[in-house]
């Protein structure tokens, strides 16, 4: 009889295990929805305060000056061991209205997690627009003599057609730029995330 007791205690544990397991999950992967949906709708307001200004650039962009970009950039955006923050884009910070295909001078400030650069592997930050793909890198270094906090300047290209571009970035490990580029894209296929978003381009024709 004992032994038919411990049994089924058990198989009691067990499931109350599995319950809580799968509640833990469905949990887990309402709040990343609630997330996600919260900072697709604050893109999505962004495009239609840009929308809302009209034609001239100066009105853009001082609605761009304005934004303070909430659930679409967050002060420090991180991937990997290398955190971005501080980003210009033609000496406006994060965010810039341009033509189609005109040059965009950038900077952007970084820090690296020693603890997870201690390797002899060249670490580059990797650029580019979303839906569109990468553009150019920054170098930071071999992992364990890159420096804690620097300062790196990069060269975009806006993308031809009109609309609100985001510049994302991913941290890969590749000593050149063609190699790095190859990397703009997980092995699930996916380019970065919304959370991976650096700055915003507005092009306006």
């Amino acid at each position: 009889m004992k032994l038919n007791i411990f049994k089924d205690s058990k198989k009691s544990m067990i499931f109350l295990v599995t319950v809580l397991s799968v509640m833990s999950s469905n949990l887990a992967w309402a709040t990343t929805a609630d997330v996600k949906e919260k900072i697709n709708e604050a893109a999505d307001a962004l495009k239609k305060g840009v929308d809302k200004c009209g034609d001239k650039m100066e009105d853009i962009q001082q609605y761009l000056h304005n934004h303070d970009f909430k659930g679409v950039i967050k002060d420090y955006v991180s991937s990997g061991p290398a955190t971005v923050f501080g980003v210009t884009l033609n000496g406006h910070k994060r965010a810039i209205v341009v033509k189609p295909g005109e040059r965009i001078e950038g900077t952007l400030k970084y820090k690296l997690d020693t603890d997870r650069c201690k390797d002899i592997k060249y670490h580059r930050l990797l650029l580019g627009f979303k839906d569109v793909g990468p553009q150019t890198t920054v170098g930071v270094g071999i992992g364990f003599l890159a420096d804690k906090e620097n300062e790196g300047n990069f060269t975009l290209i806006a993308p031809q057609k009109p609309g609100v571009y985001q510049i994302r970035f991913r941290s890969v490990e590749n000593y050149t730029e063609t190699e790095a580029v190859k990397h703009w894209k997980d092995e699930h296929g996916n380019e970065p995330s919304l959370r991976k978003t650096v700055g915003i381009v507005v092009v306006k024709s």
